[in-house]
């Protein structure tokens, strides 16, 4: 059992590492202009700043998954010399996928402090927690844990994403680019699936074939040109200020 914590305490500090560098580029930047949008009640703005959030961490995530999902346990077991889990890894890290892609209304419960929300939110998520660890731990140890842990943070974004959906119709979910990562992501897991013995040849497929598919799917549309202008004028005047 000591083994397997120190595996599972490994794999979040991986993971959690990953999504920080993936959240560097837009966490700040987008975070200044989402706010400003909701308190200038800028409906176009609002509606795209969301969808570039949810754009970049879809095909960013999605990638990320499809580079490391055979790799990882690899990784960790030459790393640090310790003993893997089967289906641990690859479980938290599409838990993780599926949690910040669905995380960002909670911005906007945020932005405009619906406390009702976020308390029924994280409510539920600690008796979702409790009953899980309570029920199932015992007979399955940590898999159970990864599973309650995704289970408790996706019931928690899926409140806020139902909340604001209702509440704020100018800002839509981009659906368009969701069905081509998902489709990528399945796709290059099956192509490496004979690969996945081998750390560089399973990362280098992966990342191929996901990107390739990923470009025939999806065609680039005019928020995504709005954006990346929008942070290309944005960060030579974040300089100049500095």
């Amino acid at each position: 059992m000591i083994n397997e914590l120190a595996y599972l305490a490994i794999v979040f500090k991986i993971v959690g590492s990953l999504q920080g560098i993936i959240g560097i580029p837009i966490n700040k930047l987008t975070g200044v202009l989402f706010a400003n949008a909701f308190k200038r009640n800028d409906k176009n703005m609002m509606n795209m700043v969301y969808n570039f959030v949810a754009r970049y961490y879809l095909i960013s995530f999605g990638f990320t998954v499809s580079m490391i999902f055979f790799s990882g346990d690899m990784i960790i077991a030459k790393l640090y010399q310790i003993n893997i889990v089967n289906t641990v890894f690859e479980i938290y890290l599409i838990s993780i996928f599926i949690h910040m892609i669905t995380s960002i209304d909670n911005w906007i419960v945020s932005i405009y402090e619906h406390y009702t929300i976020f308390f029924t939110e994280n409510l539920l998520s600690i008796v979702i927690l409790i009953f899980g660890y309570f029920m199932f731990v015992k007979n399955w140890g940590i898999i159970a844990v990864v599973i309650c842990i995704f289970i408790a943070r996706l019931i928690h974004n899926l409140i806020a994403m139902i909340f604001v959906k209702r509440k704020y119709n100018c800002i839509l979910y981009p659906h368009k680019m969701f069905f081509p990562v998902i489709f990528s992501i399945i796709l290059s897991i099956i192509i490496t699936f004979k690969f996945s013995k081998d750390i560089i040849i399973a990362s280098l497929i992966s990342s191929i074939s996901f990107t390739i598919s990923f470009l025939l799917l999806y065609k680039f549309d005019k928020t995504d040109k709005k954006m990346f202008n929008l942070i290309v004028e944005f960060f030579p005047k974040k300089q100049a200020q500095s």
